[in-house]
């Protein structure tokens, strides 16, 4: 329960909501089904309380998926929050005091048969909870292949697993077991949606500063640090407009994530770059520092033009107008030289090499 409650305050302090209100639900239901086990599955009570989870969980992790984003405690957030817990605790009422004939009569309701009687002859899942999983897996794997989501990668493996439990509902550790799956599921996604959000660069999808500074303590000597700069960026940026500049740092930092040697690339701030190379020399880390500076010349940028589609032609003797521009980097690296001096001494020292690197010319690599 301590990992649920710190993925659901992580899903409010992250821009992850949606998930948070899945994940309540997903307790809520837990809960509730460990609350009724103690009856048979024969036992009204238990089939009311069954029934109602089956469908409202599919349904409302369906909803929350794709609806969008608005903040946990904002006036939609609440409202949010206020319905899962309403349903929950409309549910357990109805479960204990609502008496045989309501009992019944939402029995009927909740299994009531839009498809042929045999297509749940196998399962205690009703079939209007049936449909709701096919739809929700369905749609989510669609989402996954057209837009490669985390949040509906985790959210189609949290479904699969709560119908699962759901099947298996009368076996408490089968339900222990998966409902506990898809908690942890979803909980990790959170926790790497948020690492990924403190860690990662979000226009270069590549390690930004914070994670820098932690690897930069982690360097035994001997290793080098480089910094990498466009060349002319600001330039470009003037010229071509903030839109494709953002294209040529993703481009830049592809080829430099590319580095070899062990090397690994961050994007410090604005056009420029610092590659860690551990374990390392001035040889050696000049070899695949020129490497990559090479790919980085030898690639062509396009400038999309205005008449330009968003997307690819399928014709290929379509003619797209637009024009092809060279961008390249110029490169300052230092080596370690001793237990003794920090990563940020040698990190300026790079950074001097990079000022050598532009006053002699650019594109080069400089030391």
């Amino acid at each position: 329960m301590g990992l649920v409650a710190v993925g659901i305050l992580l899903g409010w302090q992250f821009g992850q909501s949606n998930i948070a209100l899945i994940l309540c639900g997903l307790v809520l239901s837990y809960l509730g089904l460990k609350e009724f086990a103690v009856f048979s599955d024969k036992n009204l009570t238990w089939q009311v309380a069954h029934a109602g989870i089956s469908i409202l969980l599919p349904l409302n992790m369906l909803i929350f998926t794709f609806l969008e984003e608005r903040g946990l405690f904002s006036s939609w957030g609440l409202l949010r929050l206020a319905l899962v817990f309403g349903q929950a605790g409309g549910l357990y009422w109805i479960t204990l005091y609502g008496g045989e004939s309501v009992h019944v009569a939402i029995i009927d309701a909740l299994h009531s048969r839009l498809l042929p009687a045999d297509l749940d002859a196998w399962t205690r899942l009703p079939q209007p909870s049936l449909i709701f999983y096919f739809v929700g897996v369905l749609a989510l794997i669609l989402t996954l292949i057209l837009s490669r989501s985390s949040i509906a990668g985790a959210t189609l493996g949290a479904l699969i697993a709560s119908a699962i439990a759901l099947h298996f509902a009368q076996n408490i550790i089968a339900v222990d077991l998966f409902m506990t799956a898809a908690i942890l599921i979803l909980t990790s996604m959170i926790l790497q949606s948020a690492y990924s959000m403190a860690f990662v660069d979000e226009l270069t999808e590549i390690p930004g500063r914070r994670a820098l500074s932690m690897d930069m303590k982690k360097l035994r000597s001997p290793y080098v640090i480089a910094m990498a700069d466009i060349d002319h960026f600001k330039k470009f940026n003037d010229t071509y407009g903030h839109d494709t500049g953002d294209q040529v740092l993703r481009m830049v930092a592809a080829h430099l994530a590319k580095i070899g040697g062990g090397g690994k690339a961050y994007r410090y701030g604005g056009e420029e770059f610092t590659i860690l190379l551990p374990r390392a020399n001035n040889k050696t880390a000049k070899k695949h520092l020129e490497e990559i500076r090479k790919r980085v010349e030898q690639a062509a940028f396009h400038i999309r033009g205005k008449e330009r589609p968003k997307k690819k032609p399928k014709s290929k003797s379509s003619k797209l107008k637009g024009k092809t521009v060279k961008v390249t980097v110029s490169i300052g690296s230092a080596q370690s030289k001793g237990g003794k001096q920090k990563p940020d001494t040698i990190l300026k020292a790079a950074d001097k090499a990079l000022y050598r690197a532009k006053k002699a010319g650019r594109n080069q690599v400089s030391r």
